[in-house]
């Protein structure tokens, strides 16, 4: 099963359902801070930084399996 996980944080949703079979293909925030620390704890490359109404206009970016 796949998520999304907006307003993401350090990934505390991700950390938290992980475990039950579920895997994150697309995380957002707004802060720089958090996306290391995200990034630290669950790699690169799904982590997308910036305003998540820049992707409610244009949710290209947000893989379809998602929902």
């Amino acid at each position: 099963m796949y998520f999304s996980e907006f307003f993401a944080g350090v990934g505390l949703v991700n950390l938290a359902i992980s475990s039950n079979g579920w895997k994150c293909l697309w995380a957002n925030d707004i802060c720089e801070e958090k996306r290391k620390t995200y990034e630290q704890n669950f790699g690169s490359g799904h982590f997308h930084i910036g305003d998540v109404w820049s992707y409610a206009k244009d949710s290209s970016s947000i893989p379809d399996d998602c929902f």
